[in-house]
């Protein structure tokens, strides 16, 4: 059961302890009315669950409770990209946005100042923080954490290609991320007929496309099944709605979001988080569409892919 608990994300654990402390297995049943991404976890879960013995549930309740309390779980909130905090916390005071950027790193609050009202600005500057008491500032904190998820660092420290990646700028992620796309796009088109490749080069930046043409030279052997891959992937876009900035950055997207299973649905959203909200909810519906689908020889062949990646920027 403990393997089948940790493979949900937060949410849906609690879900899944306290329905089945309170409905029991009839809590089952309820999944029907739930989004048909989160079913099958959470079903299997349960039914496995209600599989032991009476007092080994009450057992598995309990710890189940224990961990969602953990203290290795940290908010988002503190690793978020500045948009996603500025979103959660539109239209608050002066008072209570200065004191949650009194625990965050100076470029984030840059990023958020960008993104208040000139008055909001001008307000934060007559904050006097000495004189709110401590205890205040400690609630206003602790309720400004709880907007964004809590997740255990664990899945990203444990493994060596996510280690390396998990605490990068969001320029150095970018670049990742471009480097996953321009690669895709190479095996792709390698060899492939020129007047199709030409088709795909207009659509692109120049600086984009320049180094597109020097990669598809160098490819290496490929596997004809690796290339179909890739070309399916990119004909699944829709790149009249994409322009030419976004195009290769998009494709990276769907190349990383394969390097997640059902079971890291907690590191999914850190990254997914680590992007500005029009970013990560493109990165999320990737993790949506394809966590299911992913096996873990492709999980392990995209993080090498990662890696690589990560090698070129560095």
């Amino acid at each position: 059961m403990a393997d089948e608990l940790q493979n949900l994300s937060e949410r849906d654990r609690a879900l899944a302890l306290i329905a089945s402390e309170y409905v029991g297995e009839g809590s089952i049943g309820l999944l029907d009315f739930l989004p048909s991404g989160r079913t099958e976890a959470l079903r299997v879960a349960l039914e496995k669950l209600f599989s032991l013995p009476p007092e080994k549930q009450k057992t598995q309740y309990k710890k189940g409770l224990k961990n969602l309390r953990g203290k290795d779980r940290i908010s988002l909130f503190y690793h978020a990209d500045s948009a996603w905090i500025s979103e959660a916390f539109r239209g608050e005071s002066a008072p209570v946005l200065a004191i949650l950027m009194e625990g965050l790193p100076k470029a984030r609050v840059g990023g958020m100042l960008k993104d208040l009202p000139k008055e909001t600005r001008r307000d934060l500057k007559k904050v006097r923080l000495d004189r709110i008491p401590k205890k205040i500032q400690a609630l206003i904190r602790h309720r400004g954490e709880s907007r964004f998820p809590r997740i255990s660092l664990g899945s990203l420290e444990k493994d060596a290609v996510l280690k390396k990646i998990y605490d990068l700028s969001l320029a150095d992620l970018s670049k990742v991320l471009r480097e996953l796309g321009l690669a895709e796009m190479a095996l792709a088109f390698s060899k492939i007929n020129r007047s199709a490749v030409r088709a795909i080069l207009n659509r692109l930046r120049s600086s984009d496309a320049k180094e597109l043409r020097g990669r598809m030279k160098k490819v290496d052997e490929f596997k004809l099944p690796e290339q179909r891959d890739a070309q399916l992937h990119i004909l699944s876009l829709d790149f009249e709605k994409l322009s030419a900035q976004e195009i290769v950055s998009e494709i990276g997207f769907g190349v990383f979001s394969r390097a997640f299973g059902k079971g890291d649905s907690e590191a999914a959203l850190f990254f997914i988080h680590k992007f500005p909200p029009h970013q990560g909810y493109i990165l999320k519906r990737y993790f949506d569409e394809s966590s299911g689908q992913n096996s873990p020889e492709k999980i392990t062949q995209t993080r090498e892919r990662i890696l690589d990646a990560y090698t070129r920027i560095k």
